[in-house]
């Protein structure tokens, strides 16, 4: 029996002429988030984004519903998660289902650990560096692309969502906003009244 091939992390590489592409379309400096299109236990997910900041997988309460699931699938967990804004959300708990990059023979399943959060996103889940070294995969910000090694033991590309990852971007940002805005109403303070002698009309007047 001829021995199965050892997976090996690829270093990011990319044929020229999608490098080319990929150049033109983002420039060569760009703020564009990666957003790619991932398949999380039987269920297409278009807005998943890759975070290599974060530390856990998130799945937000909006698509775990969406799954058909209910929360007593979920393992109990306090640990606080922090959003985009600073501010901090106990989740619901944590899951554990297979993810899928790629389609058919090109594909890679792992299965990975979720922490379902109750909160508004633009996004329905989040990816962390963990789950992607499981995926043997390198992440290249500038060119948008997750290279990864295929159960199969090829090479291959997932391209990101630059308009959607856009479209989410800006969505994050009305949240975000939103929510300072809110919590800035109730802190800041009241704007100190001028001192009595100060007003109009209230100068003291000269002895006649």
């Amino acid at each position: 029996m001829k021995p199965r091939a050892e997976k090996v992390v690829p270093e990011l590489t990319v044929i020229p002429g999608d490098y080319f592409i990929i150049v033109n379309s983002v420039g060569k400096a760009h703020n564009d988030l990666l957003v790619i299109t991932t398949e999380i236990s039987h269920n297409e997910d278009r807005r998943c984004l890759v975070d290599t900041g974060a530390y856990t997988n998130i799945l937000y309460k909006s698509t775990y519903n969406e799954m058909g699931l209910s929360d007593t699938n979920l393992i109990p967990n306090s640990d606080l998660i922090y959003n985009f804004s600073g501010a901090s959300v106990i989740p619901l708990g944590t899951i554990q289902m297979p993810i899928k990059f790629g389609e058919r023979s090109k594909c890679i399943r792992v299965m990975t650990m979720f922490t379902v959060v109750d909160a508004p996103a633009a996004y329905n889940c989040i990816i962390v560096s963990e789950t992607l070294s499981a995926a043997f995969a390198s992440v290249s910000l500038r060119a948008l692309t997750v290279v990864y090694i295929s159960d199969a033991v090829s090479s291959e590309v997932i391209h990101g969502d630059k308009l959607l990852g856009r479209q989410c971007n800006m969505t994050s940002i009305k949240v975000v906003k939103k929510g300072l805005g809110g919590d800035q109403k109730r802190k800041t303070p009241e704007p100190e009244q001028p001192a009595e002698a100060e007003k109009p009309g209230n100068k003291p007047t000269e002895a006649e």
